[in-house]
């Protein structure tokens, strides 16, 4: 299918490149009025397929705006899709709709009611509707099965949803939709594309639109030590400010914890007022950055310093000049920069002449950091494995009743430490469904991994790299004695979850209001893990100490507390006549001492009868298991432990289960051993 050329006057070059379509256009169609050609002048619609720019600001959204068919844009921030969707309805008279929510342009969010009010409207011919990532379930439901055939879907800035995939759901389930429209009917959009994984992907038609003369930028490229990288940023934010008080700032890092330790640094340093310095980033960082923490609400920056993470680095227009400052650290894989992030990053001000400065500061990659295989076949073998191992797990817990409740729990914990090691390939769209590959992490692992090589080697490939893109560029190498104290938002994050959801329990809220709790999302797994212990055991033990135990635990950073009170718990309150509890009983009498290689051999024995298949292999491995059943002491004379009580944590207890449960159920208590 070739291109809706409608202005040839404009075209430079038109023609087919090995599997893909390259359109270059004059950049100037009028020499005597600064201004740029945009797409819509030159075309009628857009190609479907991967449609890669090599310029921001070409207008590439907006020709799919004016475009006469009916469209379904998405966009990856709320800001974005929001100002698109006000400015097509206000500057050019085609009503749009915005789903997602509130924002400066819209207020309050569309009911279900006036979304269909809008998609029935016979007056509005061609239905132009801009939406976030998470909202595009609602408008495709609300649509129903028609829209595969009446509507065109178009994923802008796709690279932001391949980057952002690991902590934003959504923009993976947007590939899910995009992949059922049919393929003229749908169209992927980024000036900086990262290639696909996904193997139906791969397939996409191509197209590459460039102007015939392309953005150059100024740069000064900064390398320093990684020991001395937050220090380099700080003193470059204080040249800044003292050299240009009012002038506005933009720091990219992708690091939160790094943005909220220079913004307290600098607030220490009374270089800045709190009321200045904000922190854009995801809303799963907003108890993190605490006061910090802004959402951008329109095309102004809203203080005068402000630290933006990967959440804001693409899909927003900023129509203001403003000092821009890029941070690429390389000790941590998700803060290292590609040359193309960086390019998308700069393109996000749109102001006639550009940004007042551009600075890049990096370190470098730790020499000694290994040279794995990180090849699309090979990350998709391991993902694989990873794959075949959750299903595995998912298939033998749902077959048992009293394992089934602990399955989410069990994969959340799985994927959250393969997450903390940057090897997170696969993902769960919800706890109904079978564990599958996700793509999009791969290419986001690849393009980090594929940057830190490239780049970050050594001092000279990054400026070298943006020499040969034909930038202007100053290099230098900068030792700074500067400190930053690294702030510890890790402990304090837990700390605000886990008190957040205690008080919604301190309450005593009834089971139907927790489980409502629990489906409005918003909840991390360790919150959920919280209140569904409290609905299990309320009825059994004393609800103020129970509460005080699971906040207690919940804060605790080894997440095996947690478990080994619910486990405690579980076993306290389980019926006398319980296979499991009854053998414990009965080689573990109350009053009675053992050694600690008794206590190994005893429990292995309990571990048998019971047809478990764990096996504890060490003596202080079956002290500590003991300790989860009773309430022991240690005799200071031969060393060995005393059975003291039944209730190792000395709560009280309401009632005991009267009823055996299944015989399977107490392979449950082996899950946390």
């Amino acid at each position: 299918m070739g291109l809706s050329i409608k202005n040839k006057q404009l075209v430079v070059t038109n023609k087919k490149i090995s599997k893909a379509t390259e359109l270059i256009i004059k950049r100037n169609a009028n020499l005597k009025v600064k201004k740029e050609t945009k797409l819509s002048e030159v075309l009628s619609l857009l190609p479907p397929g991967l449609v890669q720019k090599d310029e921001t600001g070409m207008g590439a959204t907006t020709l799919e705006l004016l475009a006469p068919r009916n469209s379904i844009i998405v966009e990856p921030i709320k800001i974005t899709a929001s100002s698109k969707a006000y400015k097509n309805t206000h500057n050019f008279g085609i009503p749009t709709l915005y789903v997602g929510s509130e924002t400066k342009f819209h207020p309050k969010k569309p009911t279900r009611k006036e979304v269909l009010a809008y998609l029935n409207d016979p007056s509005i011919q061609y239905k132009k509707i801009m939406v976030v990532a998470d909202s595009l379930v609602k408008v495709i439901a609300a649509i129903g099965p028609d829209v595969y055939r009446d509507y065109f879907l178009l994923l802008d800035e796709i690279d932001s949803f391949q980057m952002d995939s690991t902590y934003r759901k959504s923009m993976e389930e947007c590939l899910d939709y995009y992949k059922l429209f049919d393929k003229s009917k749908r169209c992927m959009l980024s000036a900086t594309t990262i290639e696909f994984s996904d193997p139906t992907l791969q397939k996409e038609a191509k197209t590459q639109l460039s102007y015939d003369i392309p953005t150059t930028r100024k740069i000064i490229v900064i390398k320093s030590s990684t020991p001395g990288l937050l220090g380099n940023v700080k003193d470059k934010i204080n040249e800044l400010i003292s050299k240009n008080p009012g002038h506005k700032i933009m720091v990219a890092f992708n690091s939160v914890k790094g943005c909220m330790s220079l913004a307290e640094s600098i607030k220490k340093d009374k270089l800045l007022n709190e009321a200045d310095i904000k922190i854009l980033c995801s809303i799963n960082s907003k108890d993190k950055v605490g006061k910090y923490f802004e959402e951008l609400n329109s095309d102004i920056l809203p203080g005068k310093l402000n630290f933006v993470t990967s959440a804001y680095f693409t899909g927003f227009d900023l129509n203001e000049s403003y000092h821009l400052i890029t941070v690429s650290g390389n000790k941590n894989k998700v803060h290292a920069l590609s040359d193309k992030r960086m390019k998308q990053i700069a393109g996000r001000c749109r102001v006639i002449g550009g940004l007042l400065t551009e600075t890049i500061i990096h370190d470098l990659v730790n020499p000694d950091e290994k040279k794995e295989d990180y090849s699309i076949d090979n990350l998709l073998s391991i993902a694989n494995r990873e794959l075949a191992a959750m299903i595995c797990i998912q298939n033998n817990f749902e077959g048992v009743p009293e394992l089934k409740e602990l399955n989410e729990s069990v994969l959340d914990s799985i994927m959250k430490t393969l997450d903390s090691n940057n090897r997170n390939f696969i993902r769960k769209k919800d706890s109904n469904t079978q564990p599958e590959i996700s793509y999009l992490n791969i290419d986001s692992f690849i393009e980090s991994v594929k940057s830190r090589r490239e780049l970050y080697q050594n001092y000279a490939t990054l400026s070298d790299k943006l020499l040969s893109q034909g930038h202007k560029v100053k290099s230098l190498y900068v030792n700074t004695s500067t400190p930053v104290d690294l702030v510890e938002i890790d402990v304090l994050d837990r700390e605000i979850k886990v008190n957040h959801i205690i008080d919604f329990l301190t309450e005593i809220p009834t089971d139907v209001e927790i489980i409502e709790k629990l489906s409005i999302g918003g909840l991390i797994p360790l919150q959920k893990k919280i209140a569904k212990g409290f609905i299990e055991y309320r009825e059994y033990i004393d609800n103020d100490q129970l509460i005080e135990k699971l906040r207690e635990k919940g804060l605790k950073k080894d997440s095996r507390e947690l478990n080994s009170l619910l486990h405690t718990l579980r076993y306290t309150i389980s019926a006398p006549g319980d296979l499991y509890k009854s053998r414990m009983n009965k080689y573990f009498p109350i009053g009675k001492s053992f050694t600690s290689d008794e206590i190994l051999r005893w429990t292995n024995v309990v571990l048998t009868e019971i047809n478990s298949s764990v096996k504890i292999d060490s003596p202080v491995q079956a002290v500590k298991y003991l300790t989860k059943h009773f309430k022991t002491r240690k005799i200071r004379n031969g060393g060995k432990h005393l059975i003291v009580g039944s209730n190792p944590l000395g709560v009280t207890i309401l009632k005991i289960k009267k009823e055996i449960e299944d015989k399977n159920h107490q392979t449950g208590f082996m899950s946390n051993i």
